[in-house]
């Protein structure tokens, strides 16, 4: 089946979904409309299923509540009771549901960001050598952490760091930009071939 799983975590609920031919893509286009309205005019077949994908395991998580985006694209829930936050790559589609400010970032073990580590990584984060395995932890970090509020004006290299308690090997992230000051931990899941980080511990400064 498509669907793999929902996984109870502490600050809420992270779903997992598989896109495969058998997805009930009709279904998903009759769903969730407020979630890329225009999904059907988008170019890019693949990036459609991503989104209709979204759709199905919203479907399974949150089927009373409506899904829409702000200005910026962040996905929000009409009621604002609760946040949520979406990744998706490859053919893997995640959906964080938590009670608190949240982000959610999900990337292939193999995808090589070294050449473009110049763009989030500033002398304060935790990762101080070239390691490829080091930069996409410290990407994924950044992009959760950025999803939160998902506003551009917050940037990964000038804005975000992240940074390591030593003893506990625990990831805090923190945020300057003087609009949107934040911190919050930094947490690991284990899934397949992928990073998986989300955020937790969310508190304004």
């Amino acid at each position: 089946m498509p669907f793999i799983k929902i996984e109870k975590i502490k600050s809420g609920l992270i779903g997992f979904w598989e896109i495969a031919e058998k997805d009930d893509f009709n279904l998903a286009n009759s769903i969730f409309k407020s979630y890329h309205p225009n999904c059907k005019n988008y170019k890019n077949e693949y990036r459609q299923k991503q989104i209709l994908a979204t759709r199905l395991l919203a479907n399974k998580m949150c089927p009373k509540e409506n899904i829409f985006q702000d200005s910026f694209g962040k996905p929000h829930f009409e009621s604002k009771e609760k946040y949520l936050s979406i990744s998706n790559d490859q053919d893997i589609v995640v959906l964080y549901i938590s009670n608190q400010p949240c982000g959610i970032d999900i990337q292939s073990i193999n995808k090589k960001i070294s050449n473009i580590s110049h763009k989030f990584l500033n002398k304060n984060d935790f990762a101080k050598d070239y390691n490829e395995k080091e930069l996409i932890h410290l990407w994924c970090a950044k992009e959760s952490m950025y999803k939160i509020y998902g506003n551009p004006e917050i940037l990964f290299k000038k804005h975000l760091t992240i940074f390591e308690i030593k003893g506990d090997n625990t990831l805090h992230g923190i945020s300057s930009q003087p609009n949107f000051l934040f911190n919050c931990i930094i947490n690991n899941l284990k899934f397949k071939n992928y990073y998986l980080v989300y955020t937790s511990s969310f508190k304004e400064l």
